[in-house]
């Protein structure tokens, strides 16, 4: 497919659902995250609006190699899975950053989901224990599954664990995921019954208040958290960052600035910042090791960033442009 200067590709979700896999992301994510650690990306911080009953972010980052910008906006709305709507919603405009002319527009629902999970499986991958085979996930819509996805791509689980606020959820949720993964699944009562066995416990959650109790962790467990996306929301409570011998975040400014599951603790004097102790490039780039004991509890707790959805961005358009998928649509 040729492009014209005067043109951008429109890729709806059913067309980048056929393009990428979450082995593909992990990689994209994985090799983003060493220029990014490098110095090789630009990544401001993100721009947060709360409106009533929401939040909406406007995230942009560049790089030079190729010259190249990306800007998501991403807003989540959790009262919408009562009206049929989706919780979160995303767009991610591309950019040509040589000339300014957009590339493409993209719906950013999948690729936040993806590159989610990719980023929470590259984590997995450094600190998950070697011996995995149990994994408990709390919360049961569509960044649960992503992240299942994402872990399942380092670790065998034999046993998945599930627990949702509403049981029905939970249960179609381990309907449509044992159809994806050779592992036995379990709709438990309880975030504590479907933690209390976990190797890998996943919080995907639009929680403001804690669903983890460190109370419930055994030795040795990782945490994948992914929710609690502003200063007075969290899924932990205060025993489970206590608990933890390694904290890691994607980048300390953004998660000591966005996150209620470290800020709350840090301003009751629980914990120091200094506590964090890793970036996930830090992990990537063999700077600092991961996991080093079989009994120390590990937690990635994420915020997310955009050089991530840069990096699916890219390469959902690349394979685009290969397998002359989308819509173009002239600007002019």
């Amino acid at each position: 497919m040729e492009r014209s200067l005067l043109s951008m590709l429109i890729l709806s979700r059913n067309v980048l659902e056929s393009l990428l896999s979450m082995r593909e992301a992990i990689s994209a994510v994985e090799e983003t995250f060493q220029q990014f650690s490098g110095g090789a990306i630009v990544c401001p911080h993100r721009i947060v609006i709360e409106p009533k009953d929401g939040w909406m972010a406007v995230m942009p980052a560049f790089t030079q190699q190729p010259p190249c910008l990306a800007v998501k906006m991403v807003s989540v709305f959790p009262k919408n899975r009562g009206k049929g709507l989706p919780p979160t919603v995303a767009i991610t405009a591309l950019i040509d950053a040589s000339n300014g002319l957009p590339l493409a527009l993209m719906d950013a629902s999948y690729l936040t989901a993806l590159r989610t999970g990719a980023a929470s499986a590259i984590a997995t991958k450094h600190l998950a224990p070697s011996r995995s085979e149990v994994v408990a996930v709390i919360g049961s819509g569509v960044q649960a599954r992503f992240q299942l996805l994402g872990v399942v791509e380092v670790v065998e689980p034999v046993q998945v664990f599930v627990y949702s606020r509403t049981k029905a959820n939970a249960v179609k949720f381990a309907e449509e995921m044992s159809a994806k993964i050779d592992a036995d699944f379990h709709v438990v009562d309880s975030a504590k019954e479907a933690v209390e066995k976990a190797h890998v416990v996943i919080t995907a959650t639009t929680s403001k208040t804690p669903v983890l109790s460190g109370k419930w962790l055994g030795e040795g467990v990782h945490i994948n958290s992914i929710g609690a996306p502003s200063p007075s929301e969290r899924e932990l409570d205060d025993e489970v960052v206590v608990k933890a011998s390694k904290i890691v975040v994607e980048l300390r400014e953004a998660a000591l600035s966005e996150t209620g599951d470290l800020i709350i603790p840090i301003k009751k004097g629980i914990i120091s910042e200094d506590r964090i102790y890793a970036e996930l490039g830090d992990l990537v780039t063999g700077r600092k090791p991961g996991r080093t004991r079989d009994d120390e509890i590990t937690l990635y707790k994420s915020v997310g960033l955009a050089v991530e959805d840069l990096a699916v961005a890219k390469l959902a358009y690349e394979k685009a442009l290969a397998a002359k998928a989308g819509i173009q649509a002239r600007l002019l």
